[in-house]
């Protein structure tokens, strides 16, 4: 087991290009990547043979050599006392129920303090989960030959609990998009009907992504969406430095084809390489919905990036 796994996590709301920005940073053969992390035990210990249940090989997760063997690792371990519960997402109770409840009391606790007291104390109870993501991690990096490991869970909870485990270095990438694409995008896949109501829940959101933000108090990066997608060498400049890469290496190629990635379907197996900020707000959203929006989350859609 290697003693400092370099960890980088990506912390951002949905659909604000965290696939885009794990794409690119895993071109570099020194960052190893699965893509979202917490769906590891869905999609490889409740695999079925559905599309959207691939790797990026195009093979099945359960024909996969390079899912197999992961899987195997984790099972043949004898310290690991119970594979039975998510452990990738940190599940506490086998009744999801009563672990999307104590979901929001944890983030209750972290948008107060990153040693949030309720998560501070469940932690005891994660040590099992932590030691199957630390085996999980460690032998991606292994069997991949690289130096860091990239997760793009978008995971606050992930965050709080590899930041409580010495073994883990981490390097923070809070992503973030304009409010008005974000939720058009969330709208667009079916995540609420209503644009007010989505209005109030990405307020809610960012504003509780930016309280942990503000309370890593260790080395961290804001990279806007917009931006990586207009000036990509630019921004991966800035996140080669924070991660410390030879910026020599920066390669702006839209899909790594050595990796073995899940998640996002549709962008993975696209034929289109080109990256490309649609914009897709501007044309379609009314004036009313602009006016709805700018009431609701203006000021803080404005204040992110220099939000510290």
């Amino acid at each position: 087991m290697k003693t400092n796994i370099k960890l980088i996590q990506i912390l951002s709301l949905p659909y604000s290009g965290s696939t885009l920005l794990s794409y690119l940073l895993s071109s570099n053969n020194e960052i190893s990547t699965i893509g979202e992390r917490n769906k590891y035990y869905e999609k490889i210990f409740m695999s079925n043979t559905s599309g959207s249940n691939k790797c990026s090989c195009k093979k099945s997760f359960n024909k996969c050599g390079f899912w197999i063997d992961l899987k195997n690792q984790i099972m043949k371990n004898k310290n690991l006392s119970n594979t039975n519960k998510n452990f990738t997402r940190f599940q506490t109770f086998r009744f999801e129920g009563f672990d999307r409840i104590l979901n929001k009391f944890i983030k209750c606790s972290l948008s107060v303090s990153k040693h949030g007291l309720i998560a501070n104390a469940l932690y005891k109870f994660q040590r099992n989960s932590m030691y199957a993501n630390e085996i999980l991690i460690s032998n991606i990096i292994k069997k991949t030959n690289s130096k860091y490991f990239l997760d793009s869970s978008k995971d606050y909870k992930g965050l709080f609990y590899f930041s409580k485990n010495k073994i883990f270095k981490i390097y923070p990438i809070f992503l973030f998009r304009d409010g008005r694409a974000q939720i058009l995008s969330s709208r667009n896949r079916g995540w609420y009907d209503n644009w007010e109501k989505g209005c109030e829940i990405w307020k809610k959101n960012m504003e509780f992504q930016l309280k942990v933000y503000k309370s890593w108090d260790g080395p961290k990066i804001k990279i806007r969406y917009e931006k990586l997608c207009k000036s990509p060498q630019t921004e991966l400049k800035k996140l080669y430095e924070f991660i410390g890469l030879d910026e020599s290496k920066i390669c702006i190629k839209y899909k790594p084809s050595s990796q073995h990635i899940m998640g996002n379907y549709e962008m993975r197996f696209s034929s289109s390489s080109k990256i490309l900020d649609k914009e897709e707000w501007k044309v379609s959203l009314s004036n009313h919905k602009l006016k709805t929006f700018d009431k609701i989350c203006g000021t803080l859609n404005s204040s992110i990036e220099n939000n510290q």
